[in-house]
């Protein structure tokens, strides 16, 4: 699959969830992974609170979205442990179309009162969550802080 989001001829077709992109992503995280390279996202895909799950469960650790995103982008994270994560993930890799992974992702989306805690720490200018679900490394979320507010954590 290829296009180009900027060329109104081809532009409707990009879609993030074409599970042929997810499969270059998580092809992308492996290998950077491999190299010892940090590999990010940012982005519309990154700030989508409905492929948090995807995302995590493809491996990434990175997310960059502006500052007023990143409290939904928190909640997002903490309602998946990484063996959930990883599921939805291997479940949208063997689906053939992105209207079947969005399906996916709604369908298994959990309920938003079961919380999960997570320590907010400002490190050099970026704001990290350290996720305490097993299995998952620290996610970084990197936004403009300039506009950012402290967020609690909850225990």
């Amino acid at each position: 699959m290829a296009t180009d989001r900027t060329n109104s001829r081809v532009a409707p077709i990009a879609d993030p969830f074409q599970p042929a992109v997810l499969r270059m992503i998580r092809q992308t995280i492996e290998a950077g992974r491999g190299a010892g390279i940090d590999v990010a996202l940012c982005g519309e895909l990154a700030a989508d609170s409905v492929a948090t799950p995807l995302l995590l469960g493809l491996g990434l650790e990175e997310f960059s979205v502006s500052a007023p995103l990143i409290p939904e982008l928190k909640r997002a994270i903490s309602l998946w442990s990484a063996p959930e994560a990883e599921a939805v993930a291997r479940e949208a890799l063997a689906m053939d179309s992105s209207q079947s992974v969005r399906r996916l992702l709604l369908l298994k989306r959990p309920n938003p009162d079961l919380e999960h805690s997570l320590d907010v720490v400002l490190v050099s200018g970026l704001v990290s969550f350290f996720v305490e679900l097993l299995g998952f490394r620290p996610v970084y979320l990197a936004g403009c802080l300039a506009n950012a507010k402290s967020v609690p954590s909850r225990r």
